[in-house]
C-alpha cells in the first residue's frame, strides 16, 4: 500500500472516532453558597404559603357550615336524649349545695302588712322551704304568685342577705258589698272582688246589688258622698239595666235615678226633701228619671207629679 493511501485510511478512522465516540469528562459541581439557598428556600415557601392561604380561604365556608353541622348535630343528640337537662339539673343542684353549705340557705320569713290574707295562702303562693339557697328563689315569680292571691293588691319581696326573705304586703281595700246571684262578696274600687270572707267586719260598706255593679260601685259612693244626709239613709244600690241606679232607703223607700245627669236629680231631691221632707212621708217610690219632675208614688197607689218648684202638675 503506498504511503498515500494509508494517511487517507488513518484520516478516515481518526474522523470515524471523534464522530461517534468521546472520552468521559468528569463535569465540576458548582459550589451554591449558603445564601443563595436561603434565597431559594424562601422562595419555595413563600409559595407555598400562597397555595395554602388560597385553599385555606376557598375551603373556609364549608369547614364553618361543617363545624356548625357536627355542633347541631350533637346537640341535638344530646337534647334528645335528655342528657343536658340531666347535666342541668345536677349542676343546679350542685350549685345549691354549695351556696347552702356556705351560709346563703333561707331560715327565716318577715312578712309585713298582712292582715287578712291567711298563712296558709300566703306560705303556699311562696313556695320556699326552709334551707332552699337564697340565691335560686326566683324574686319574680314568688312576687307575681303572692300577687294573685285575693287580698293582695301589690307585693315586694326582698332579700336579706345571707338567709332571710322579706316580703312587704299591700292589700286591697274593700269599698262595698256587691250582691250577685245571690251571693255577696267584697269588692275594692276597680270592682276586682277580693273574697266571700270577712262580711261582718265590713258590714257598714255600702251594698251594691246586680250585674255591673261593682264596676260602677266608686262613681256611685264618691257621688253619694256629696249628698251625706241621703246617703246616711241607703241600705242599697241596685244596678238596673247596667245603666242607671235605684236606691233603697233604710225605710224601704226606692229613688229611681236617670241614667245621666245623677247629681241633678239627687240636688233636686234634696230640695224637695227640705221644704218638704217627703223622704219622711209613707210614699213607696220617687220617680226621678225625668229630668226636672219628681214623680211620687204613694201608699194608695196614687202618684203625685211635682216641677222643679215643688208645684203639682
Amino acid at each position: 500500500m503506498s504511503a498515500v493511501r494509508r494517511k487517507r485510511s488513518a484520516r478516515k478512522a481518526t474522523g470515524f472516532r471523534l464522530a461517534f465516540w468521546r472520552p468521559k469528562t468528569r463535569r465540576k459541581k458548582r459550589k451554591v453558597s449558603w445564601a443563595l439557598r436561603r434565597q431559594r428556600f424562601g422562595k419555595w415557601w413563600r409559595g407555598r404559603k400562597r397555595s395554602f392561604r388560597y385553599a385555606r380561604q376557598q375551603m373556609a365556608p364549608y369547614g364553618a357550615f361543617l363545624t356548625f353541622a357536627i355542633v347541631v348535630m350533637i346537640g341535638s343528640a344530646l337534647w334528645a336524649g335528655g342528657v343536658l337537662a340531666q347535666w342541668r339539673l345536677e349542676a343546679s343542684y350542685m350549685t345549691q349545695r354549695f351556696l347552702v353549705s356556705q351560709g346563703f340557705a333561707v331560715k327565716s320569713v318577715n312578712v309585713e302588712g298582712r292582715h287578712y290574707t291567711t298563712k296558709d295562702e300566703l306560705y303556699a303562693a311562696l313556695n320556699v322551704t326552709s334551707g332552699d339557697s337564697l340565691f335560686h328563689v326566683n324574686i319574680n315569680d314568688v312576687q307575681r304568685r303572692i300577687e294573685s292571691l285575693d287580698w293582695v293588691d301589690q307585693a315586694d319581696v326582698i332579700r336579706l342577705w345571707p338567709d332571710t326573705l322579706h316580703i312587704v304586703l299591700v292589700e286591697r281595700r274593700p269599698a262595698a258589698l256587691w250582691q250577685l246571684g245571690g251571693q255577696i262578696t267584697l269588692i275594692d274600687r276597680s270592682g276586682t272582688v277580693i273574697s266571700p270572707d270577712h262580711l261582718t267586719e265590713f258590714n257598714g260598706l255600702p251594698h251594691v246589688v246586680g250585674p255591673g255593679a261593682g264596676v260602677e260601685a266608686a262613681h256611685l259612693i264618691d257621688l253619694l258622698g256629696r249628698y251625706p244626709l241621703i246617703k246616711a239613709r241607703v241600705s242599697a244600690a241596685v244596678r238596673v239595666g247596667e245603666r242607671r241606679w235605684n236606691l233603697r232607703l233604710d225605710n224601704g223607700v226606692d229613688i229611681q235615678l236617670p241614667d245621666r245627669q245623677e247629681d241633678q236629680a239627687l240636688d233636686l231631691l234634696t230640695q224637695m226633701d227640705a221644704r218638704h221632707r217627703l223622704l219622711a212621708r209613707d210614699i213607696v217610690s220617687l220617680d226621678m228619671r225625668v229630668p226636672g219632675q219628681l214623680f211620687i208614688r204613694l201608699d194608695s197607689n196614687q202618684v203625685v207629679r211635682l216641677n222643679a218648684q215643688g208645684v203639682k202638675t
